[in-house]
């Protein structure tokens, strides 16, 4: 295992409002298609207001075949709130928990997915804005893709890029760009297709970026990790006991420490030995 430090150089929302907490008959709520309007939770306010304590929903979005759904999430909690007191479930049944969000986007592809709400014993604002849209169609030809973010603030960015496995949004979802990131691993498609959608329009695209090749370069690796830039420095953790582990770069650093066993090739571009730059060990 290796231990590296690298040196690197360096709809809004308005105030809260008083409204009445809406019924949630037999504990959900259903959000089915309507493209002609936002839809705002509660209704008549600007997705803000204040849930009691011990209040639990689940608020359930219905996305067909060939739509998604972006949701603006408000999340705010006073000190009496200790667990995250929502917890978003995506299609493919995987989760996040959301302890405090400012209008930041979530994305819901078909099937849908579910926002939970458990206020426990503290007070917590929440709402959202709900909107719906069509896919446009385009897709990539290769079959291994890696996410990246330039800061390690800017990896919520990766939450509205969505990979499927196939030549159309149609296609069984791989995950989002933030659930790639997070795995420290590839999404690797079963054929020569793979469609990538950015559902965010909005988003500073500088922030991030997605990595396509030939999955028969990167087939060997069981991890892969981003480099972020930090004036102050960053540790990273090679774990090669079950294979070849991966750390990408694309801005420029200085390796100052090295620190454990095995041998750490640098390579410019692909890992092919004319593109060798160094060799540690």
């Amino acid at each position: 295992m290796l231990a590296i430090l690298i040196l690197l150089h360096l709809p809004i929302f308005l105030v809260p409002v008083n409204a009445d907490v809406p019924p949630c008959t037999d504990g959900v709520v259903r959000f089915s298609l309507d493209d002609s309007t936002y839809t705002y939770y509660p209704n008549n306010t600007n997705g803000n207001a204040q849930f009691p304590q011990n209040y639990a929903c689940d608020y359930q979005i219905i996305v067909p075949q060939g739509w998604f759904a972006k949701v603006w999430l408000v999340v705010k909690t006073d000190a009496r709130v200790t667990k995250a007191p929502v917890l978003i479930v995506d299609a493919l049944n995987r989760t996040e928990e959301v302890s405090t969000s400012d209008s930041q986007g979530f994305f819901f592809t078909a099937k849908g997915g579910t926002i939970k709400l458990a206020t426990g014993n503290g007070n917590v604002n929440f709402g959202f804005i709900l909107t719906w849209h069509q896919f446009k169609v385009n897709a990539e030809t290769k079959v291994a893709v890696i996410a990246k973010t330039l800061e390690a603030t800017d990896t919520n960015k990766l939450r509205g890029i969505i990979f499927f496995d196939g030549d159309s949004g149609n296609s069984t979802s791989l995950g989002t760009g933030l659930q790639l990131w997070n795995s420290q691993s590839q999404y690797v498609s079963s054929g020569n297709c793979m469609t990538i959608m950015n559902l965010e329009s909005g988003y500073d695209n500088s922030r991030y970026e997605v990595w396509v090749q030939d999955y028969e370069l990167s087939k060997s690796f069981v991890q892969i990790q981003n480099s972020i830039k930090d004036k102050y420095g960053v540790n990273y953790v090679l774990d090669g006991s079950s294979g070849a582990s991966a750390l990408y770069n694309t801005i420029k650093g200085v390796l100052i420490g090295l620190e454990g066993s095995g041998t750490l090739n640098v390579y410019s571009g692909t890992m092919k030995e004319t593109n060798r730059l160094a060799s540690y060990s």
